[in-house]
């Protein structure tokens, strides 16, 4: 996964992508770009002038049950109208200790475990004292290789009662005729010709391949079907009990699981349970998947690189739980820390990007005009068309090498862009403010320093009150001591700084309060090159 940080810039969303390419094509390793945040309407117009999709949202790196589990799509779930038969032959060939079972809306009706087809004995030797069973006829007749002889057919399902001549206590009346299926071996023609004679629903004729002619036009003139099996009393009585549904016989009660439940809450929930297996399904109660208890013995983290940041007080919510394997970076060096040695490739350029379309370079390779154009743009939205300090001349050099492949013109593509992102009369004072927001905790203070680019300052002016109010509501939100708004105008190259917060930082910020709260930044185009050290200068002055 290549991702950059949240509230993502046209670098962030633009250097993920063009990473992910680079090693695809390139280096042929598995990667995929993804965002940690909304598309700002610069970005949003850049990936639609270039023609590239917009990466998939990541909401977070904690691993969930939706990435261990075994698939809906690789598992046998039951039907709860489905034979015993189905659930016991499953059992038998894989292994499986229980089987999920599906109702008529594909919902969870429970499971069928391998305890309780250990307790089937008790239910053949009691299939004949009960008043009702029910029977999949189907599944029985191939089950005993059954042979309709009559002109009846056997219908697909059986509910009613059985008789089963020959085993004590279960040869039940079956003279007064109706839903009776009487179970009776060849030998006893009498039986047979009594059943015939009340009207008994069905006769299943045991051990036998063929019945006497004049048996099958007194039972076809009866209207009752009559089946022979090759197959002995006893196992055609087991037969009958394995065919009846599973949803006699389901578990109901047991603990579920859903898909987005996070690896390591269920590892420690399942502690307490002494199931093998659990059930994962969604909202609607569908069954999308089975995790065991095997599922948790390897550790399970994300491969995530970084791009355009490396404070993990930036990235992605659980950072902490993936293995950060690359940091690809122009910032400065935060706290991250890394379990085990990375690849980190820090710079100092004007952008994320600069770095990656070097790497192309040195390949000797030159990118697809889209992923040139990407890079591109990358590069010109955070060095303001070339013009920030933070501007190199690798970064010129880069951005005049893709701008040729691309087949634009930086001067006026990035006049394009910059108009396109700059309309913010639709947008409101929170999403301003949190837009490219960063957030940072040094030298004892926490704080956020957050950047709007546009074209004049008038759209300030007249909604400075509702950003400064959101301003307020950001730093109660998140704990933090203050927050700053950079109001960057490209056309004047100068900034101005909305504050809230600590009156003591208030007070030492090192530039012209030209309004309450609002501080002129001349000259002052990067934050992270400009605004920022400015203000750890000012609190550490505080000291």
């Amino acid at each position: 996964m290549i991702v950059g940080h949240k509230n993502p810039d046209t670098d962030s969303i633009c250097s993920a992508i063009a990473y992910a390419h680079f090693k695809q094509e390139i280096l042929k390793e598995p990667a995929r770009p993804y965002r940690a945040g909304s598309l700002n309407p610069q970005t949003a117009f850049v990936l639609e002038r270039f023609g590239v999709t917009e990466p998939d949202l990541l909401h977070d790196l904690h691993p969930k049950l939706r990435d261990i589990m075994i698939p809906e799509s690789e598992l046998l779930v039951l039907d709860s109208k489905a034979p015993l038969l189905k659930a016991q032959s499953a059992m038998c060939e894989y292994g499986f200790t229980f089987l999920p079972v599906a109702d008529d809306e594909g919902k969870l009706a429970g499971k069928i475990t391998a305890l309780k087809l250990a307790e089937m004995p008790n239910e053949v030797a009691s299939m004949g004292r009960r008043e009702r069973v029910e029977i999949d006829l189907s599944a029985f007749r191939e089950a005993v290789n059954g042979t309709s002889v009559t002109q009846k057919e056997l219908p697909p399902q059986f509910s009613g009662r059985l008789a089963i001549h020959g085993i004590e206590g279960q040869d039940r009346d079956y003279k007064n005729g109706g839903d009776v299926m009487l179970i009776t071996p060849k030998s006893d023609a009498q039986r047979i010709d009594e059943a015939i004679a009340t009207g008994t629903g069905i006769i299943i004729v045991t051990a036998c391949e063929e019945i006497d002619s004049a048996v099958v036009e007194k039972a076809g003139g009866a209207g009752i079907c009559v089946m022979t099996s090759p197959e002995n009393l006893l196992e055609v009585v087991v037969r009958a009990t394995l065919c009846m549904p599973v949803e006699s016989y389901l578990q109901t009660e047991f603990p579920t699981f859903q898909c987005d439940d996070r690896v390591r809450q269920v590892q420690k929930d399942i502690g307490q349970y002494h199931e093998g297996g659990f059930i994962v399904v969604d909202d609607d109660k569908r069954i999308r998947g089975i995790v065991t208890r095997s599922s948790f013995i390897n550790e399970h983290r994300f491969k995530v690189a970084l791009v355009d940041h490396n404070e993990f007080g930036q990235a992605v919510d659980g950072i902490h739980d993936a293995e950060v394997t690359e940091i690809i970076d122009h910032h400065r060096l935060g706290n991250a820390n890394t379990d085990t040695p990375i690849t980190f490739i820090n710079k100092t350029v004007g952008c994320t990007a600069t770095i990656i379309a070097e790497m192309y370079r040195v390949k000797g390779i030159d990118p697809e005009a889209s992923i040139a154009g990407l890079m591109l743009s990358a590069i010109l939205s955070d060095t303001v068309v070339l013009r920030s300090p933070t501007t190199t001349a690798v970064d010129i050099e880069v951005a005049q090498w893709l701008a040729g492949l691309a087949g634009v013109d930086c001067e006026k593509y990035g006049s394009e862009m910059f108009a396109a992102g700059s309309s913010l009369s639709d947008v409101s004072a929170e999403e301003i403010v949190g837009r490219d927001m960063k957030g940072y905790e040094e030298l004892g203070w926490k704080f956020s320093v957050s950047q709007i680019e546009t074209v004049g300052l008038s759209f300030f002016e007249e909604r400075k009150e509702s950003l400064e109010a959101a301003l307020q509501a950001s730093v109660q939100a998140n704990g933090r001591d203050f927050a700053g708004l950079m109001v960057t105008d490209i056309t004047r190259e100068t900034s101005l700084l909305l504050f809230f917060g600590a009156k003591q930082v208030h007070d030492a910020i090192p530039f012209p309060e030209i309004a309450e709260n609002v501080f002129e930044m001349k000259s002052v185009l990067s934050r992270k090159k400009q605004a920022l050290p400015s203000i750890l200068d000012c609190l550490r002055s505080l000291e």
